[in-house]
This record gives structure tokens, sequence and C-alpha cells, in this order.
């Protein structure tokens, strides 16, 4: 299967593959996915001791939780849409923004055109 025709719970599963350990030491972070339909799930991703860690189900205190629909979550992840359109539209609810942007630069490609 191609990376752009991965689903939004794949998406997030490989997430830890985009990590960028090297800019991201000290930082440390939880952040929950809550994504509804087929293609979602809850995740929780954890940021610690230079490793990102992905999980099924919510897991410990979040610094954000990220809501969506599996559909928005594809398009922004794709880069089929832009994130703060899709932000600012109500698609994607983010509860801490400060903390997104800060998780968003940890990472290759996050809210991109294109998954690596």
């Amino acid at each position: 299967m191609k990376k752009e025709d991965w689903s939004a719970a794949q998406i997030i599963e490989h997430l830890p593959q985009r990590f960028k350990a090297e800019e991201s030491i000290g930082y440390e972070v939880i952040i929950h996915f809550q994504i509804t339909g087929n293609h979602g799930g809850e995740y929780s991703l954890q940021v610690k001791d230079g490793l990102c860690t992905v999980s099924k189900g919510l897991k410990d205190a979040p610094n954000c939780v990220i809501k969506s629909s599996a559909a928005q979550y594809e398009l922004v992840e794709k880069g089929k849409k832009n994130p703060m359109v899709a932000i600012m539209a109500g698609d994607i609810k983010v509860s801490n923004m400060i903390e997104m942007m800060s998780f968003s630069q940890r990472f290759y490609g996050l809210f991109s055109s294109k998954i690596k």
C-alpha cells in the first residue's frame, strides 16, 4: 500500500518513524488523538527521553488533545487541506495550540504535502 493511501490510524501509528529525535532533546509531551470514523481510533503519543511511542487508547494526562474525523485528518496529513483552515473551520479541534505547534516541529512532514 502506498503511503498516500494510508488511513488516519495508519498515519498516527507511523508517527514514531517521522520523529526528529535529534531536535527533541529534553522535550516531553503526551498527545491524545481522538479520531472518529471507520479508519480512526483513540491513540496516545508520548515523547520522552528522546523516544516517541504511539499506543492505542488514551493513556495518562495529555498536554494536548487532537479531535477530528478520519477523513479530515487524512486530508490535512496528505497535504490536501491546509491545517490552519481545518482548525479554524472546526474540522480539527486542538486543545492546546501552542503545544501543537511545538509538537508539529518535531516530526518530518507533519501536516504537509508528503508523508515520509
